[in-house]
């Protein structure tokens, strides 16, 4: 009996093993936009209600189309009877009857015309519309909300790379001022401002990293993956080319 168990919980232990092993959803390393909307599109609760009422709105207009149509029915029947005879004395037999074969059939078309009939066809269209609308508006929303946090991100990222740049510069700054306070050319009070100025942009690339890292887990959260995923792993590499704009003066003037 102990084998049996043995037996039976090493492949039990196995399996939930890989089951766990491929449950933790993993994150792209790199998150274009459009990668980002389509993850947005597959898991939005919100968006996908509203695809979900589209087949049945379809279904609706299908029904009342059909309604308008008259109803046709048909039915058929066989019938056997078989053949009966009678015995009377002295051999004689008497035939009552012969075996006879019956069919039947109807046919029957019912074709019920209403205000109601025509009417609904032309309700569940614009409900249908309305359906495609709300799917719409709710398209143009999550891009609109997904869009505008990503560039959030990117806007942020950006910021802690102008805050590294000014923590170097402020770094190099102190070292001149104490280098120049070695050879009589500053005081202290010029090494304490600059020992101000760098701690201060200091505190600035903190606070730029914590928006940062917010602004990536905020949109994590709205393109619906797990908010345990690791968001500094995750590169935001939506190309942003920076194109010349050519501008007629003349139309300008007439716009």
């Amino acid at each position: 009996m102990q084998s049996r168990r043995t037996g039976f919980l090493i492949p039990l232990i196995v399996a939930v093993g890989s089951v766990a092993a491929q449950s933790p959803a993993t994150a792209p390393r790199q998150l274009t936009l459009t990668q980002a909307l389509q993850l947005a599109k597959a898991n939005s609760p919100t968006y996908r209600q509203a695809e979900a009422a589209a087949d049945p709105a379809a279904a609706a207009v299908r029904a009342a189309d059909w309604a308008r149509l008259p109803t046709i029915s048909a039915s058929a029947g066989v019938g056997y009877t078989g053949s009966r005879s009678s015995s009377f004395g002295g051999g004689f037999t008497f035939a009552a009857s012969s075996p006879t074969i019956s069919s039947s059939y109807r046919l029957s078309a019912n074709w019920n015309l209403g205000t109601r009939t025509f009417l609904t066809p032309s309700i569940a269209r614009a409900s249908e519309r309305a359906t495609d609308e709300n799917i719409a508006a709710a398209s143009v929303s999550l891009v609109s909300d997904v869009t505008s946090q990503y560039l959030t991100a990117l806007r942020t990222a950006a910021v802690v790379q102008v805050a590294v740049q000014q923590l170097a510069r402020d770094s190099q700054f102190l070292a001149l001022t104490q280098a120049r306070q070695q050879f009589g050319q500053a005081n202290l009070i010029d090494v304490l401002a600059a020992q101000t100025t760098l701690a201060s942009a200091q505190v600035q690339l903190l606070q730029s990293a914590q928006s940062a890292t917010q602004a990536k887990i905020d949109l994590v959260r709205k393109i619906g993956l797990p908010t345990d995923v690791d968001v500094d792993a995750i590169a935001l590499t939506e190309p942003f080319p920076l194109v010349q704009p050519n501008f007629d003066l003349q139309s300008l003037l007439t716009t």
